[in-house]
């Protein structure tokens, strides 16, 4: 992962480098409505297994 993120959230998918991922209603309600993120902020995902990626 390169840069900081100030937000991370967990993700149930592979990572990898130029992947792209759809995020359920509940992520995008915690992003958007709770964190307050607005579009093209970033965030780290994980998902246990392939490390953080932003």
């Amino acid at each position: 992962m390169t840069g900081k993120a100030k937000i991370r959230l967990f993700v149930d998918a592979p990572l990898g480098q130029g992947q792209s991922l759809s995020f359920s209603r509940d992520q995008a309600h915690y992003l958007t409505g709770v964190m307050r993120q607005k579009l093209g902020a970033r965030a780290a995902v994980f998902n246990g297994h392939d490390g953080d990626w932003l």
